[in-house]
């Protein structure tokens, strides 16, 4: 490689030289040589690592172990999730049903075949692609320890959660739950830790006093009560997969407010 020097042993930086308080910016070979420096060729120095880098070997042991991670069980799986792909790993390529990514340190499951795409990453929005593999942590689920409620989670029965700081108790499993858990009292009730049963509570959306939170995407049922935007209303005939405002609605006689 080639590099200035002047006779004060001043390397040339690149960028700039000085001369008598001006500052000259990318100056030519020519203008290096009138100035006093001299043209010389070296080698860089190569720095000598004495240890290989992390990234590297956490790579290459993720290449080893690659075969031997799709025989853990999901219960093994989840107790170890860094040692699976990640999910911005397989974005634009085809992933098959049952392989298992990790993203954002929780692991997920495939439940079809099909292309990951930037804007549908593992979440509430896209359960129909994705299951989180729950904790396995034996100790998780009891009054002590209960699981901290994550929307799209499996719901184990006769295992304690906790959502917006009430306990409940799974009294029937659910895999991939995406309701809030006061929401479902046919799956998760109250628990009350002093007598260790259950609260039985209205069931959601049976009356206007225990409307369903409404979401867009869910379908709204007759005789159902919604709440949106602080309005209760209820539902006068079925519509599936509603992607609307449930104002909007009242005009369409699907829903009235209550």
């Amino acid at each position: 490689m080639i590099r200035f020097r002047n006779k004060d042993n001043e390397i040339y930086n690149g960028r700039y030289i000085k001369v008598d308080g001006m500052v000259i910016v990318n100056p030519t070979e020519d203008m290096l040589v009138q100035m006093g420096y001299e043209k010389e060729e070296y080698e860089p120095e190569v720095p000598v690592r004495a240890e290989p880098d992390t990234g590297e070997v956490i790579n290459q042991l993720k290449e080893l172990l690659a075969d031997k991670v799709t025989e853990l069980s999901d219960e093994e799986a989840a107790a170890k999730p860094a040692l699976f792909p990640s999910w911005s790993s397989r974005v634009g390529m085809e992933v098959k049903a049952g392989e298992r990514l990790w993203f954002n340190g929780r692991l997920y499951k495939v439940l079809q075949d099909h292309t990951p795409e930037l804007q549908h990453q593992p979440s509430v929005y896209t359960a129909a692609l994705y299951a989180e593999i729950g904790d396995t942590d034996p100790t998780k689920g009891t009054i002590e320890n209960p699981i901290s409620f994550q929307v799209g989670m499996e719901l184990k029965e006769g295992l304690i959660y906790t959502q917006d700081g009430v306990l409940y108790k799974c009294v029937e499993g659910l895999a991939n739950c995406v309701w809030n858990l006061k929401d479902i009292p046919r799956y998760a009730q109250v628990y009350d830790p002093e007598t260790g049963g259950t609260a039985e509570t209205a069931e959601a959306g049976s009356s206007k006093d225990s409307p369903i939170e409404f979401r867009a995407g869910m379908g709204l049922v007759t005789e159902k009560y919604y709440k949106q935007a602080g309005i209760v209303y209820k539902c006068l005939r079925d519509l599936p997969n509603c992607m609307y405002d449930l104002a909007i609605l009242v005009a369409q006689k699907f829903v009235e407010e209550a």
